[in-house]
């Protein structure tokens, strides 16, 4: 019976770390695979989690397509990242370049719906930055548009709507 006393003690012991370290090893898999493609929802989110960089002037608080303009709640720089382990628990991160964010209002009651119109129509800031990736903010009415950027970054913003046919003639060009 004595000896079934301790046998029990070191089995659950050795359950928890086997559980453990499973369980971790799943959480980096998912922090790893999602990493890379993490965006802030605001530049306040972004100096949160230390990837901020610079806010730019907006030229234009708003951006139009189809005679509607839609109104630019913010614009920001931050650097993007993705996950490494070194040692199974031991993190770190790694910087892979910088995104051009900018976040737009949408109100579906008074505007043609932003996002069916963005197939036919890109973002391009500073007639050089395009902003291939959109994404619905967690904010009501709010869509947040990316795209890569390199050094050195813009001290000012103007964006634009541009056919994206016509844009894909341009860029391959």
């Amino acid at each position: 019976m004595r000896r079934l006393l301790k046998v029990i003690p070191i089995c659950i012991i050795l359950i928890s770390i086997v559980v453990g370290v499973s369980i971790r090893a799943i959480n980096m898999t998912i922090d790893e695979f999602y990493s890379s493609s993490y965006i802030s929802d605001s530049s306040a989110k972004a100096r949160e989690i230390n990837t901020f960089i610079s806010q730019p002037q907006l030229e234009s608080g708003e951006i139009e397509l189809e005679e509607y303009k839609y109104p630019i709640q913010e614009v920001w720089i931050e650097q993007s990242t993705r996950t490494e382990y070194r040692w199974l628990l031991f993190r770190k991160t790694i910087p892979t370049g910088y995104r051009l964010m900018l976040s737009i209002t949408e109100t579906m009651n008074l505007s043609p719906n932003l996002i069916m119109n963005v197939g036919k129509n890109t973002i391009v800031c500073n007639d050089s930055i395009i902003l291939y990736t959109r994404v619905p903010s967690i904010k009501p009415d709010t869509w947040l548009f990316y795209g890569r950027l390199q050094q050195p970054f813009p001290k000012s913003v103007r964006c634009v709507f541009k056919d994206t046919q016509n844009l894909y003639a341009e860029t391959s060009r």
